[in-house]
């Protein structure tokens, strides 16, 4: 069976979109494989530094007079942020464009002391 020239210039541009579909995908995945692997040689420098976070939020709050319920941090786990990597909904190049490794959260009894805490220091 012999194709018309239409019929060849669709199948070219159909087979270079999916080369080129699986080449973004190789792209992506392969940035998402190096932006883990990364995360796994800096995971203990990333813990150490959120508990020197916690302990200094902690000394500056200490000196609050404002009655303070809870004080705490998070690390972005290698779970969420695979799924963070993986959503699409911005582009990462590397570690440091991810921008909500560590959260800290400091919680207060009263919605009214949060103006006046945050005032303060």
């Amino acid at each position: 069976m012999q194709f018309d020239s239409y019929h060849t210039l669709f199948m070219n541009k159909t087979s270079l979109q999916y080369l080129y579909q699986d080449l973004l995908c190789h792209y992506i995945l392969k940035n998402i494989i190096d932006i883990l692997a990364e995360y796994d040689t800096k995971y203990e420098l990333y813990s150490s530094y959120n508990q020197k976070l916690l302990d200094l939020l902690k000394i500056v709050c200490s000196k609050s007079t404002i009655p303070i319920s809870s004080i705490s941090s998070k690390l972005l786990s290698r779970g969420v942020l695979r799924n963070q990597l993986l959503a699409k909904e911005k582009e990462y190049d590397v570690l440091d464009d991810v921008g909500n490794m560590i959260s800290l959260r400091i919680i207060l009894f009263f919605p009214d002391d949060i103006n006046i805490f945050y005032c303060r220091h």
